[in-house]
């Protein structure tokens, strides 16, 4: 697509020149098609079926020859063809609380709403796609469902986008305007550390979980304190979105072999077991890894000759620590901008770019 025509040819290269009348002709030997048109004329004079109006401007000479497009673009099996010579950036987002595909388009951007009621509705989504002039749809054998796609910027190369992103953008529960979440950070916190004993043949389970203990030697954790905000408002834009939170977590080592529990003290006090877990990353709704410090304390060392028992009664040797997870809670900006896409362009309002509902 080139000032506003979108051209179907099998030439390589297409130019667009002044003449004394309109004139659409193709050389195959030179594998070049020619648009004649008298100046000060529009794409609506030109009347061809090699050429469709998609904006109507003035057309001026094209310099030099224009290659046609010839990128492909897979999306999860999708497979478009790009018929603009212009990049685009691509965006689709599946969300709950619409009940219509929705696509929006200008020159450069493509929005696509996909409402997570209709995700099995492969052939509706593959339609909308194919209402973006720029695209030419060229199968999809292999799609399953459509999938959230985040600033794809596409150029003139072949782009394969694989995607498995399902997350569901809500417009009306505030609540759920987080791409990346407390409950994320902990639960990826404690399924890492979980496999680190578990490698050291002790399991990790909450205070409150003694039924599901299935090791005689185990850590319980309590969380103490949550979500202690850190950092202080700020106006930039990175800031702004991304908060910095503290949790505290207890934790107690049960072991029903003196060795055991002594050598858990040792390599923990060697930087050996979890005391060296000091980082790891969490994944938002994006796909965006975000890194999380941990700052483990000291564990304690003191010792009786009389028996000690856990919380169950059952003999053992105990130790307690703690740790300090610092972490961020993420603020998603994409609900504002879906909700403006919602409100403005689905509404109605005037806004540059076509919209179309199916």
């Amino acid at each position: 697509m080139t000032q506003g025509l979108k051209i179907g040819t099998r030439c390589k290269y297409v130019r667009i020149v002044y003449g004394d009348r309109v004139s659409v002709s193709e050389d195959i030997g030179r594998s070049l098609m020619t648009i004649t048109v008298p100046e000060g004329f529009s794409g609506r004079h030109i009347v061809n079926s090699r050429v469709e109006l998609v904006e109507d401007c003035v057309l001026a000479p094209s310099k030099g020859y224009l290659a046609v497009p010839t990128a492909t673009i897979d999306l999860n099996g999708l497979v478009l063809r790009k018929i603009s010579d212009l990049a685009i950036n691509y965006n689709q987002f599946i969300v709950k609380d619409i009940k219509d595909y929705t696509v929006w388009y200008d020159n450069y951007r493509v929005v696509i709403l996909i409402p997570e009621s209709r995700l099995s509705d492969v052939k509706t989504y593959v339609k909308a796609v194919g209402a973006v002039p720029m695209f030419e749809v060229e199968g999809y054998a292999e799609l399953q469902s459509p999938t959230n796609i985040y600033g794809l910027n596409i150029g003139d190369g072949s782009i394969r986008h694989d995607s498995n992103n399902g997350f569901s953008f809500g417009t009306k529960a505030f609540y759920e305007r987080y791409s990346l979440r407390m409950i994320d950070v902990l639960h990826s916190f404690i399924t890492k550390l979980g496999k680190r004993l578990e490698d050291f043949g002790v399991q990790l389970v909450g205070f409150q979980q003694d039924e599901h203990t299935l090791s005689p030697d185990s850590v319980k954790y309590r969380i103490t304190e949550l979500g202690r905000q850190v950092s202080i408002p700020s106006f930039s834009v990175t800031e702004r979105y991304a908060v910095k939170h503290r949790t505290l977590i207890d934790f107690e080592l049960s072991a029903s072999s003196f060795i055991l529990c002594n050598d858990f003290k040792t390599r923990y006090q060697n930087y050996d077991l979890i005391s060296n877990f000091t980082e790891f990353y969490t994944t938002d709704s994006h796909g965006k890894p975000w890194i999380s410090n941990v700052s483990w304390g000291e564990i304690s060392t003191t010792y009786t000759q009389d028996f000690e028992t856990d919380q169950t009664g059952a003999v053992a040797s105990t130790a307690q620590f703690s740790c300090e997870l610092n972490y961020y809670v993420v603020f998603d900006d994409t609900y504002p901008r879906i909700k403006k896409i919602i409100t403005d362009i689905v509404a109605g309002d005037s806004v540059i770019g076509r919209t179309v509902t199916m």
